[in-house]
């Protein structure tokens, strides 16, 4: 009888034995997936005059598709994603993170995220992005910003971006002044010139620091505009008519000298009887510019305003 109940015990234990390995080899569970979703409107643009942005309700953005970036910290150290993630307006269900990335990153600690309408290199020191205006307008691009910080129990994934303008937008309007109705004026190129084109923004100030580049912007380039003294004639696509630049405070040419600081160039031909000019023409522009504002700019041209080069020097077209 002992040695019976000895290979019971021995039986029970291997029981045991063979319960516990099963436990070991059941497969491992798949780690939870730190879904991220997004809430996106944005501000407008604002006319000079008008109450500041804080009282502007956000309205539903008009963006199809904006690139992300993150940073937090480890330890002193801060991680971010690489390169920027595409996100895309996904129909119905809201957007969508591309190339693969689709998660909250592997941290407990906040995590601050940056967004931007456009493809810009980000940079973590700052954090500021690096971004230049093409000097072509038909090709420009306005630039949208947002950030939202917090944890991933704290937001539970949902990011909310209130995107904001953070270019200047100018519509340019050109007429003939009074005091040249007896003269014909035909204006075949428009351009804006030395005006700084490249800079970056710094999210922490929701400020610009400008680069030295400087750049000349075509307003109008056609077949010739014959203008009135009635009414204003935009230069431009009537569709797409604001020239987006970066704020900045643009200091006009004082006349004298070569055309210098910021002014306007026309090709053109003024004329009354005989021809007065046929060439180019040089007005001095100034205007302080500051970040989603919209400005309508209405270029009244007359004897007061159009300069020449004679000698390397600015001389008034038709003498006062």
């Amino acid at each position: 009888m002992k040695k019976l109940k000895l290979i019971s015990l021995m039986l029970a234990a291997t029981t045991m034995t063979a319960c516990s390995s099963d436990d070991n080899d059941a497969t491992p569970q798949r780690p939870e997936v730190r879904a991220l979703s997004f809430e996106v409107s944005e501000t407008p643009y604002e006319k000079p005059g008008e109450s500041r942005r804080i009282t502007r309700a956000a309205i539903a953005s008009s963006l199809d598709k904006f690139y992300l970036n993150y940073v937090y910290l480890l330890g002193s150290e801060p991680q971010t994603n690489g390169s920027s993630m595409e996100t895309t307006k996904d129909g119905e269900k809201g957007w969508k993170v591309g190339d693969g990335n689709t998660g909250w990153p592997d941290t407990g600690n906040t995590v601050d995220w940056y967004a931007c309408s456009e493809d810009v290199t980000f940079n973590t020191s700052g954090p500021y992005i690096n971004f230049s205006v093409d000097e072509t307008a038909s090709k420009q691009k306005d630039l949208l910003v947002a950030t939202a910080s917090g944890t991933y129990m704290g937001t539970k994934g949902k990011l909310s971006f209130v995107f904001n303008h953070v270019c200047s937008a100018l519509c340019f309007n050109v007429k003939k002044a009074k005091n040249l109705a007896d003269y014909t004026l035909t204006v075949s190129e428009v351009k804006l010139c030395n005006v700084a084109s490249q800079g970056d923004y710094y999210f922490s100030t929701s400020s610009w620091m400008l680069g030295v580049t400087k750049s000349n912007y075509t307003l109008y380039s056609g077949a010739g505009l014959t203008l009135g003294t009635e009414s204003f004639v935009l230069l431009g696509d009537s569709k797409a008519p604001y020239l987006f630049l970066l704020p900045q405070t643009l200091t006009a040419w004082s006349g004298a000298g070569a055309p210098a600081n910021t002014y306007l160039e026309l090709t053109c031909v003024i004329n009354k009887g005989g021809e007065v000019h046929n060439g180019k023409a040089y007005i001095p522009f100034g205007a302080v510019l500051e970040k989603g504002y919209e400005y309508d700019v209405n270029i009244n041209i007359g004897k007061n305003s159009l300069y020449k080069l004679y000698n390397g020097n600015g001389t008034k077209i038709i003498p006062s």
